[in-house]
């Protein structure tokens, strides 16, 4: 008889999974197993394992599936539908493809941390790759023992993204832990997403107070992290509510966004949307609202290079040609300066 069980970490042989079936057998080798979810602590949760098989390879943490017992252990019967996911690109550079890292979640926790790796534009870029999935996003701002004017990265952050949350936190202060905890809450799934040394590991052994994830140390030379997580893992915390660590992401690319892009710059697509002209290139034309926006400052150069620079990586994903990707490249760079040297001949 099949019973619905939950993805919790995916590894490259097996599955690990939690189910609530109070009349599941024990699985033997459960034991074998290093890193079982020691927070399940919850009544009725089992764990189990699921050997990978060549139909079910693309399960992800999240996922609901339906599962059988055989003499070979644990199958996949059926997997359901997913309410959303999260992409990366393929860490490896020769492939030039998504790669699936979680599903089923409500709030994702975009983690930077305030140190020499803090960039606002990497910041962007996972708040648009937020607003592909559906969930809400939250900013965390970690590591703010690091700086003395915590106030003012809230404030830049804020400045771009107000109508978001933005929690400055410290795993040594304690620093915005209270404020986390809010959303910690069953029913709620929170997807961690962050590079290399942000310190989600390191808040999730906060959260539970357990070290039951490995940490690491900072590179001095660059402030970039080691990885420490090297795959994803679902955390069932006591109270039903469930965090997923994944690994620190190096890259945030604008893999199947276009339409987060609009939502994420819409002050840009309503000063398009008042060109004179549907196919506005924004050179020369007369009429062009994104020319004027730009000359009178209300319409800041530096957001609308970005608008351009994503739109362009959003495009080329959807190609996956590499020739068509060099001249798309070339073809932004030049578009860009194009129109600023036709702005600074009408300044001059």
């Amino acid at each position: 008889m099949a019973f619905e069980v939950q993805i919790t970490a995916v590894y490259r042989n097996y599955y690990e999974a939690i189910c609530n079936n109070n009349n599941i057998n024990k699985v033997n080798n459960i034991n074998k197993v290093n890193n079982i979810n020691k927070v399940n602590n919850i009544n009725n949760i089992n764990n189990i394992i699921i050997k990978k098989k060549k139909n079910y390879e693309d399960l992800t943490v999240g996922d609901y599936c339906e599962v059988e017992d055989s003499i070979n252990g644990y199958i996949v019967v059926k997997t359901n539908e997913r309410i959303n996911s999260f992409y990366r690109l393929d860490p490896l550079p020769s492939e030039n493809k998504e790669q699936l890292l979680a599903s089923n979640f409500n709030y994702i926790f975009c983690i930077m941390s305030l140190n020499n790796n803090f960039n606002i534009h990497r910041l962007e870029r996972m708040i648009i790759l937020s607003y592909s999935t559906k969930a809400k996003p939250v900013v965390i701002l970690s590591k703010s023992d690091l700086v003395s004017n915590v106030n003012d990265y809230i404030n830049d952050v804020k400045e771009i993204l107000p109508d978001l949350d933005v929690i400055a936190t410290s795993i040594i202060t304690k620093e915005g832990i209270d404020e986390i905890n809010k959303y910690l809450v069953y029913p709620n799934c929170i997807l961690l997403i962050g590079a290399s040394g942000v310190g989600k590991s390191s808040l999730i052994n906060e959260i539970v107070h357990n070290n039951i994830l490995k940490t690491g140390e900072i590179r001095d030379k660059d402030d970039r992290g080691r990885h420490t997580t090297v795959t994803r893992k679902m955390i069932l915390l006591d109270n039903g509510c469930k965090i997923v660590d994944t690994p620190g992401i190096r890259s945030f690319g604008m893999i199947n966004i276009t339409d987060s892009i609009q939502r994420y710059y819409s002050d840009v697509v309503q000063i398009i949307e008042k060109c004179k002209f549907k196919n506005c290139t924004h050179h020369n034309e007369p009429g062009c609202a994104i020319r004027e926006a730009l000359e009178n400052k209300t319409l800041s150069i530096e957001r609308y290079k970005h608008y351009i620079i994503l739109k362009d990586e959003a495009r080329r994903f959807r190609k996956r040609s590499n020739k068509h990707c060099k001249y798309n490249r070339l073809e932004t760079k030049k578009v860009f300066n194009k129109i600023l040297n036709n702005i600074n001949d009408e300044d001059e």
